[in-house]
């Protein structure tokens, strides 16, 4: 065996133990015994860019680019170099020419959808996720399709978060779905999987996903606060209680649809001034970045002064929901409440402003 082959033998043996200093150091002797070496050079690169000295990378990699001009991997890999530093700006065009040489390069496109998304260009990193779902399912080779599964299913992640951000929870849970096949224990997609089925009602399969989610991030109050509310809609009312009992109270003031779950748990067993109490105090605050929460906050509220037969507050509260509506369907349960309440307090001669 040659010098340059046991150098790179033992530069790789380094890298296996994330020794990438070392590693380093090594494939450099290697290199200097053949310096045009590509392949040296391809490890050489990728050695720096684990030890994070992501300027001399970039220097071999465009040396690489030079040697094999119509590889993609080497301009993809200068923009890695600026992704890992979270340069997204930088990382782009990079990413561009080498989608440009391979336009499936499945990772790539993913990566540069990310890297869209995070620059606020969502309409494209969106474009982008969809051609790297579409690129991998094409794949035809069982191997081929296993390596890049990572990517697919990150890519299946992030357009699952665009579609609930857009409140297309139907489209948000398949693409969830999607992503979890590929990667089922990875806690933070089964719990956006988890809740986009509690936003659909589908409570039986979101309190599986939610309870995986539960088993391998332990004790996380926004899991939890889901897998509850998941719980209560499959009737484990005490189960779901005892969760909402052991989230603390701070963790709910800084994210009141907690409040709101626990409120809806309190309608839905009559118990209506547990209800109010639990609703009030959010009410004071409403956030209006979040209209469809408050909407549904106070209808709620509006659903637990009914059931005390306060209908002066009763309508208050379907008057504010009517203010936060947000396009859903419970916009239409809100103008027949108040119709209704008008009626009552005409034939008890209530006055309601």
């Amino acid at each position: 065996m040659s010098d340059t082959n046991l150098l790179m033998e033992k530069a790789q043996r380094f890298a296996d133990e994330q020794r990438w200093q070392e590693a380093v150091e090594v494939a450099r002797k290697a290199l200097a015994l053949t310096p045009n070496n590509t392949w040296i050079k391809d490890k050489l690169g990728w050695y720096l860019s684990r030890a994070k000295q992501y300027l001399q990378a970039i220097a071999v990699y465009e040396e690489l680019m030079l040697q094999t001009p119509d590889k993609a991997k080497y301009p993809y890999m200068i923009g890695y170099q600026y992704y890992d530093q979270q340069q997204y700006v930088k990382a782009i065009p990079w990413f561009e020419k080498a989608l440009s040489l391979n336009t499936n390069y499945i990772v790539v496109l993913y990566r540069q959808g990310y890297a869209e998304v995070h620059e606020n260009n969502i309409s494209k990193g969106e474009k982008l996720f969809v051609r790297c779902v579409r690129a991998w399912r094409q794949i035809e080779d069982e191997e081929e399709r296993k390596r890049a599964s990572k990517d697919y299913a990150s890519a299946c992640f992030q357009l699952g978060k665009i579609y609930a951000d857009r409140f297309d929870y139907e489209n948000a849970a398949k693409a969830f779905a999607s992503a979890v096949e590929y990667d089922s224990e990875n806690h933070d997609k089964l719990y956006n999987l988890g809740k986009a089925l509690v936003k659909l009602e589908r409570f039986e399969e979101a309190l599986q996903a939610l309870q995986t989610a539960d088993r391998l991030k332990p004790r996380q109050h926004y899991i939890q606060a889901y897998l509850a509310r998941a719980q209560q809609g499959v009737g484990q009312i005490a189960a779901a209680e005892r969760l909402y009992k052991r989230i603390p109270e701070h963790v709910k003031n800084k994210f009141p649809y907690i409040w709101t779950f626990q409120a809806e748990m309190y309608v839905q067993q009559k118990c209506f001034a547990e209800a109010i109490q639990t609703l009030l105090p959010i009410t004071k605050r409403p956030n209006p970045k979040i209209p469809q929460n408050w909407f549904h906050t106070f209808i709620l509220l509006g659903q637990a002064y009914e059931g005390t037969d306060d209908i002066v507050e009763a309508y208050r509260a379907y008057k504010h929901a009517d203010e936060w509506k947000h396009g859903t369907k419970a916009a239409a349960l809100v103008q027949e409440r108040l119709k209704i309440l008008e009626q009552l307090a005409r034939e008890r001669n209530v006055n309601l402003i």
